[in-house]
């Protein structure tokens, strides 16, 4: 074999293999044939191959300019145009808003100390609004009778679940309004329309039903004797309270002590041993109304405001 025929066919060999480019002049006819060999292993010429580029490349890649433009302008004008969730909220009542919340709190416990930071504390205001709600929601869940609001079984299965609501209520606020933070004045004020509230509550024919009534009267009056300590040590510290504003909550917790047949006798005792003395009072036979009367400054007659079917004095 020569050498020049050696060489050609190596050069053949190694083209079509693609791994040496020929490094010498190649005739005008070999280079057509292989370039017509390489059109045909590719799939032919430039109108094929632009053919080939517009499959592969990305549709977004030939748009116009304009018409990705307008695409880009409609992602941003659909993402600026999502409904606010302020205003979603705005749209919500009391209740949902309520059960909303709750609902966040339940399935992600660590904010509840967050959220209790920012909301603002429950006023008299607030308080007495919420328990007038529930109170009215209880009078609501009473079945229909030509009599009145019934009293047996039947009405009390009914009325329980938004009585004992509004009992919960009511205490969970006077654990609020009772602590040694708030003012004597703001406690008592509380107290005070808590008692009116649970005086109102109704009495069953079945006597456990009232069970109910007798244990929140208990509880309260475990909180006027948390309050009456805490205004005495205040007076320790040199609180100074009128006599005419010690003279009112005397007043409301003697009415209240009648009305339930002495259930608040033990907070009327511990009264007249912590902040009698400041309008007169003191320990011993007289009742402890009568000495309330008999005082210069006490407000003597009618029932205190928030009473329903509360006699008097006398």
């Amino acid at each position: 074999m020569s050498r020049g025929t050696d060489l050609n066919s190596l050069n053949v060999r190694h083209f079509h293999c693609g791994m040496l480019t020929p490094s010498f002049p190649m005739s005008l006819a070999g280079s057509k044939r292989r370039l017509s060999e390489d059109e045909e292993m590719y799939g032919g010429g430039d109108s094929d191959f632009h053919s080939y580029q517009s499959r592969t490349e990305p549709s977004d890649q030939r748009k116009s300019p304009f018409s990705r433009h307008a695409e880009i302008k409609r992602l941003k004008t659909g993402s600026q145009r999502r409904f606010p969730i302020s205003r979603l909220l705005a749209t919500m009542d009391k209740d949902k808003l309520v059960h909303l919340i709750n609902g966040l709190i339940d399935a992600h416990p660590f904010i509840q100390e967050d959220i209790a930071q920012i909301m603002p504390s429950p006023t008299l205001q607030t308080a007495s609004s919420t328990l007038a709600e529930i109170e009215k929601r209880m009078n609501s869940s009473y079945p229909y009778n030509k009599g009145g609001p019934g009293k047996d079984d039947y009405s009390f299965n009914r009325v329980r679940p938004a009585l004992m609501d509004l009992v919960t209520t009511l205490t969970d606020f006077a654990e609020h309004f009772t602590q040694p933070s708030e003012f004597p004045t703001t406690s008592f004020s509380y107290l005070h329309i808590a008692t009116c509230i649970i005086h109102r509550l109704p009495t069953w024919d079945t006597e456990s039903h009232n069970n109910i009534k007798r244990d929140a009267y208990v509880s309260l009056s475990g909180y006027w004797k948390r309050v009456i300590r805490q205004a005495s040590d205040k007076v320790g510290d040199g609180k100074i309270y009128g006599q005419q504003v010690v003279s009112e909550w005397a007043k409301n917790l003697a009415q209240h002590n009648t009305v339930t047949n002495g259930l608040f006798s033990s907070a009327i005792e511990e009264f007249t041993k912590q902040l009698g003395w400041i309008i007169g009072l003191h320990s011993g036979p007289e009742p402890f109304w009568r000495q309330i009367k008999d005082t210069s400054l006490a407000t003597a007659g009618s029932p205190a405001i928030g009473y329903v079917g509360v006699r008097p004095w006398e």
